[in-house]
């Protein structure tokens, strides 16, 4: 999707916009690799536990370099070295008006997630508009051979949803909180992420089509646009497509796909709430990423 998660929600949503986790009715468990160029591996996972209190998260994002060649100060190989990054964020969210009973099934106001098997409440819904507000705290560890850093920083998110399926997000993330590395202190970079979210289906949901964009300004880089659709097929199989405006490498183009086992093995319980995910994205002359993901819906 491009990065255009702003306005969207889902486990995933504490990388964007916090808020996200209030819109769920459900808990959610979320894990992915990816597989970089020259060895260069990402793991992550995300846990998101639906609460009468709200919906709280806990996740977990990993790099590591592998090794690689390391030189001393006059350019003499000295053996291989190695580098990571760890971050932690503890998140809440919580939406209004909500209605604890609702608890693992549809709300049709809501881009929904419709590759699963979620049932809609018996008891009529009004369509009120719903907002949802979130907050998240971050810990940083990175590691370059023998040198560490960690910092703590923290997000905020808004969401709103005026209509029927339309959602409107609003986030700040950093901010708070600085690095350092050795002797010198570098600001983390704020991020303020604005974006919108919309989803159209056709009769008998044969296909439904979702398109979010989302405007980004980072304290260090000039406003830039990510943008992303979805085509889900017969609710079973999701078709991705993103792009960013500045990309550091390759043409900022993403592609990928989904496939629902939960309705794909319909009738069977162990793959109920079950979907799996592929996603590459263009990095130009040094090749693309992979990303394979797994989500695990709880009702």
């Amino acid at each position: 999707m491009g990065g255009a998660y702003t306005a969207l929600y889902g486990p995933d949503s504490v990388l964007y916009n916090p808020a996200g986790l209030g819109l769920m009715n459900y808990s959610v468990l979320s894990v992915a690799h990816n597989s970089y160029m020259e060895g260069i591996s990402q793991d992550y996972a995300a846990m998101a536990l639906r609460t009468n209190m709200g919906t709280f998260g806990l996740t977990l994002n990993t790099l590591r370099s592998g090794d690689f060649k390391a030189y001393d100060n006059n350019g003499a190989g000295i053996g291989t070295t190695s580098s990571s990054h760890q971050l932690w964020i503890f998140s809440w969210g919580q939406m209004w008006p909500h209605f604890d009973r609702d608890r693992g099934y549809l709300d049709k106001m809501l881009i929904t997630p419709e590759w699963s098997r979620m049932k809609v409440p018996d008891e009529y819904r009004s369509g009120a508009d719903k907002i949802a507000i979130g907050a998240s705290l971050k810990l940083v560890k990175e590691r370059l051979d023998d040198a560490t850093a960690s910092s703590t920083s923290g997000d905020v998110g808004l969401l709103y949803v005026p209509h029927k399926h339309t959602h409107l997000g609003l986030a700040v993330q950093n901010i708070f909180g600085s690095q350092k590395f050795d002797s010198e202190a570098y600001a983390l970079p704020r991020t303020i992420r604005a974006g919108i979210a919309r989803d159209w289906e056709t009769k008998s949901k044969l296909i439904i089509m979702l398109l979010s964009v989302d405007a980004i300004k980072e304290s260090d880089r000039s406003l830039y646009f990510a943008a992303g659709t979805e085509a889900n097929i017969i609710q079973a199989i999701q078709l991705r497509f993103g792009y960013k405006s500045n990309a550091d490498l390759g043409n900022g183009i993403s592609a990928g796909m989904g496939l629902s086992l939960d309705r794909l093995g319909e009738g069977a319980l162990m793959l109920k709430g079950v979907r799996v995910d592929y996603a590459f994205v263009s990095q130009g002359m040094v090749g693309t990423t992979h990303r394979i993901g797994l989500q695990m819906l709880f009702f």
